[in-house]
């Protein structure tokens, strides 16, 4: 009898015995599979999958992570990379053009943006990954990795749990532009005006920085107007009644600001009109009359020895100056827009003329006198 019978072993044909040996290592690669993947179950990280930090303000962001230690020689230390997650996934120990934001790694080269602003807090072996970051600037705002490293098999990368950071910025300031017809534009603000003549057309462009970017609106006098876009509001053939305090609020989630500018619209004087107050004389008793307001082309009668005190206003901008005269007669001295005409007479009939006069032109009004006898 064979030894190998002797002893217990079944005999197998060379043909069948790889096959055995083939199907145990398939069994084996399984096995070896799992215990890989039950020490993957070991590596968590535990940090907010985002945070919001204001721009220039700190934000401590607390963070917990665990490790197989089985890859880990216990007198060994842990370094724990922050890293700034570009195109693709890098590794500073695989790639020296990848530099960290963060490490507790002595002499590690990070990224000079970052540089004494990303502090890594804690120690990694007890599993803290901690990070700190102060002075936040919007360019910080992204997606960052943890990576840890150490010997002799502890390599990971928590990639598939991230953390995002968002840098917002409060607006700070609202700018108007006044843009002219070249498109070139000066600032507008409170103290300075935009001053246009009447009939031209009027472009306001407004801007705000911020982080979300600000919605922006128009106002007149605090009350909201239409503009088809946000940023700019048009006022074409602009006149008198356009004139007045515009307003640019801009809104976003974290505040609002607002700014002011004044639009100063001048023009030629309008036709004048006459604010009247007449006194009546009977015998040694005056009395005086009512005032009143008559527009231009009116007729005025009077009675002899009566007074009229007659003023000249005609709207304009910038403010007129006026002057009197009477159609085919003498004229009583006026006192700039004041007429007094005193102890009338029936030579006192006929037609006032008042002119309004500005650099952009003229308007005139006039009324007509009758005279009547007692």
């Amino acid at each position: 009898m064979p030894e190998n019978q002797a002893a217990g072993w079944i005999s197998l044909p060379p043909c069948k015995r790889k096959k055995l040996f083939l199907s145990l290592a398939a069994i084996l690669a399984i096995l070896c599979k799992g215990i890989r993947s039950q020490g993957a179950l070991t590596y968590t990280i535990t940090v907010e999958p985002s945070v919001t930090v204001q721009r220039g303000l700190a934000v401590h962001i607390p963070c917990q992570f665990t490790y197989n230690q089985a890859d880990l020689w216990r007198s060994e230390k842990i370094f724990a990379y922050w890293i700034k997650h570009q195109s693709s996934f890098c590794f500073p120990s695989d790639d020296r053009a990848c530099r960290p934001v963060a490490t507790n790694k002595q002499y590690e080269s990070v990224e000079l943006s970052a540089k004494n602003r990303f502090h890594l807090l804690g120690d990694p072996k007890e599993g803290n990954c901690s990070l700190f970051i102060t002075d936040a600037r919007i360019e910080d705002e992204g997606e960052y990795f943890l990576r840890i490293e150490g010997r002799p098999n502890l390599k990971y990368s928590f990639v598939i749990k991230t953390l995002n950071v968002k840098v917002i910025e409060p607006i700070q300031t609202v700018t108007i532009i006044r843009v002219n017809n070249r498109g070139s534009g000066s600032p507008s603000s409170p103290l300075n005006p935009v001053i246009t003549k009447e009939g031209n057309t009027v472009t306001l462009i407004c801007t705000a920085d911020g982080t979300p970017p600000p919605t922006l609106s128009w106002m007149k006098e605090n009350q909201q107007i239409d503009s088809p876009t946000q940023q700019r509001l048009q006022l074409r053939e602009i006149g008198p009644k356009d004139a007045g305090k515009y307003q640019c609020l801009a809104n976003n989630l974290y505040g609002s600001l607002k700014t002011t500018v004044e639009v100063i619209v001048q023009y030629r004087p309008r036709m004048p009109v006459f604010n009247t107050t007449q006194t009546h004389r009977r015998g040694s008793i005056l009395s005086q009359g009512c005032f009143k307001e008559l527009p231009s082309g009116s007729e005025l009668t009077a009675q002899e020895g009566d007074s009229l005190e007659l003023f000249c206003q005609a709207d304009s901008n910038p403010p007129a100056t006026t002057s009197w005269e009477k159609r085919n007669g003498h004229l009583q001295k006026p006192l700039d827009n004041q007429l007094r005409l005193t102890n009338l007479t029936v030579e006192d009939e006929g037609v006032y003329v008042c002119t309004a006069t500005n650099v952009l032109g003229m308007g005139q009004g006039f009324f007509r006198l009758s005279v009547t006898c007692e």
